[in-house]
């Protein structure tokens, strides 16, 4: 027992401490870091080697409301649920509904319209600068597909690089499962890919460097959010047990919900404007560098 107890703590220490060096370094590019939004770990060098970005670090896991769980008597008699390797390793299936998919959409373009029209107020400093063009996302099947398909690996990190799209991860937690998805807070809500505009600045809006901006805050998932170029998503969820609790901040709460979407054409490409700023607005606020 004195062994488990010590090689738990050891694992706990190595985690958080990698976290750590993680979160020191600026990394560049892709997207991910919301209330457990994950990506891959790439060096500047690898990036300008293969001309790609990297995927940004991701956020660690979110508690889910208890008013959302249901009871885990019941969590292998939802029709949603599936056996593998028998009752040690069970998924939920929480690919999105045609429900899901306007939800989704919806949050994204409006949220992408309010920062274009220059009304989104919040930044460091705000409000943010208005936009020449951002257009509204499409769905695409194809993306959303890919997202379940990496959802299956039960592993809140991105898929390595290359891709030829963006990702945001979300991870969310509780002690017990719940039968629904939360994709407004995870895009929208406290916390949200959306929410780390409160750290965006005019420099990291004109030439993107990294999945950090100017004050260390995290920005990467906001940014292939609102990322002008990106016209597609397609997402998914899966909801699983991970009763060894392989991360320490959870312990007790071994319900997880992974939350992926999938971006095309890919964000975060380093030194490109994350939106085409406009100048001639008289609204806008952000110096013209291009003068």
């Amino acid at each position: 027992m004195f062994q488990r107890l010590f090689e738990g703590l050891l694992l706990s220490f190595l985690v958080v401490h990698q976290a750590e060096l993680s979160s020191a370094q600026p990394i560049s590019s892709s997207s991910d870091y919301h209330g457990l939004s994950l990506r891959s770990n790439k060096s500047s060098q690898d990036i300008l080697i293969k001309d790609l970005p990297a995927y940004c670090n991701p956020e660690p896991p979110h508690p889910i409301p208890s008013s959302g769980a249901i009871q885990s008597d019941a969590r292998f008699q939802q029709p949603d649920w599936e056996f593998r390797n028998g009752e040690e390793d069970v998924i939920q299936d929480l690919r999105a509904t045609e429900e899901d998919k306007k939800l989704i959409l919806d949050l994204h373009n409006h949220l992408r319209r309010k920062v274009a029209s220059h009304r989104e107020q919040r930044g460091s400093p705000g409000p943010q600068p208005p936009a020449i063009s951002m257009p509204n996302l499409k769905w695409d099947d194809s993306l959303a597909n890919a997202a379940w398909e990496w959802a299956q690996n039960l592993q809140y990190k991105h898929e390595p690089d290359p891709v030829n799209y963006g990702q945001n991860l979300h991870m969310s937690f509780s002690r017990q499962p719940r039968n629904t998805t939360d994709w407004a807070s995870v895009i929208n809500g406290k916390d949200g890919w959306f929410d780390e505009v409160n750290y965006m600045d005019c420099a990291s809006v004109v030439s993107f460097k990294s999945c950090q901006a100017s004050n260390g805050k995290v920005i990467g998932h906001y940014t292939q959010l609102v990322w002008a170029e990106t016209t597609h998503v397609g997402c998914a969820a899966i909801g699983y047990y991970d009763d060894y609790n392989g991360y320490p901040f959870t312990p007790g709460q071994p319900y997880k919900q992974f939350y992926i979407c999938n971006y095309s054409p890919r964000g975060n490409a380093p030194n490109k404007p994350v939106y085409k700023v406009d100048y001639s607005s008289s609204s806008s606020n952000c110096p013209n560098q291009q003068e």
